[in-house]
């Protein structure tokens, strides 16, 4: 019956992952990448930790499972848009042959690695978490780097902010993809929805920045009948729409 449990475990995880998290996955998948190998270390030291207390083996049996459905998911799902934004060629069957070769390498040389330590720490709980511990690190640390290798030339939520912060704030410059993507931190969650208001009055916009600042965001919206401006530091993620004009065609701005 536990097992039973813990299988049902990851099974709703699963299918609970993907229905609240399917569309991030594709907007942040360096992010869930990097997190699919964090829970994936998660899952193991919990399985390693249930023999040592029996009396909560199904919380920790569960847990684990829930950790490595989520795994499956992220892991699986980011790999697709990994491997799409690296065949530059057109050719994601060939990357996708060439990425699972160098895993089963790798997963080869972990094996043979793991034939040779096993007879010497069998049964010793003080080498097997201090070995542990420092290959989970080791782990780590080297897929940080990959991932934070990986140049997305796609705008998520944080490389947009970075992108208006830059040119909007800073030095009114365009930033390349490289430059962008060495500012962005791979470890980070934007909680808060952005609220996008249409017809926002101008005379509540012109409290939120300078004179001069208006007189430059309307001389260069000069020929429309509204303007669209980014609120970079507003707490509530706030998008502004303003109306300048009294016969603002809403369809043409929604499009």
């Amino acid at each position: 019956m536990q097992w039973v449990m813990r299988d049902l475990t990851g099974m709703i995880g699963r299918i609970l992952f993907a229905w609240f998290e399917g569309a991030d996955l594709d907007n942040n998948s360096k992010t869930w990448r990097l997190m699919a190998d964090i829970l994936n270390d998660i899952g193991i030291c919990l399985e390693l930790l249930s023999p040592l207390y029996p009396d909560y083996f199904l919380l920790l049996a569960c847990i684990g499972s829930l950790a490595k459905a989520i795994v499956g998911v992220a892991g699986g799902a980011t790999r697709a848009a990994i491997t799409m934004h690296q065949a530059r060629a057109n050719n994601m069957a060939d990357v996708s042959a060439k990425d699972g070769s160098q895993e089963t390498a790798v997963c080869l040389m972990g094996t043979i690695l793991g034939l040779i330590i096993t007879p010497l720490v069998d049964g010793n709980q003080y080498l097997i978490w201090p070995l542990f511990v420092f290959f989970t690190i080791g782990h780590l640390w080297a897929n940080y780097n990959a991932v934070s290798s990986v140049i997305m030339e796609t705008l998520n939520r944080q490389r947009m902010s970075l992108l208006l912060t830059r040119y909007m704030i800073q030095t009114k410059s365009v930033p390349s993809p490289l430059e962008i993507n060495k500012q962005e931190r791979v470890l980070w969650w934007d909680w808060k929805r952005p609220h996008i208001t249409l017809g926002y009055p101008l005379q509540k916009a012109s409290s939120m920045m300078s004179s001069e600042q208006m007189r430059l965001l309307l001389s260069r919206h000069s020929d429309t009948q509204f303007v669209f401006f980014a609120l970079i530091h507003d707490s509530q993620g706030q998008v502004r729409v303003v109306s300048i004009g009294p016969d603002v065609d809403w369809a043409e701005l929604i499009t």
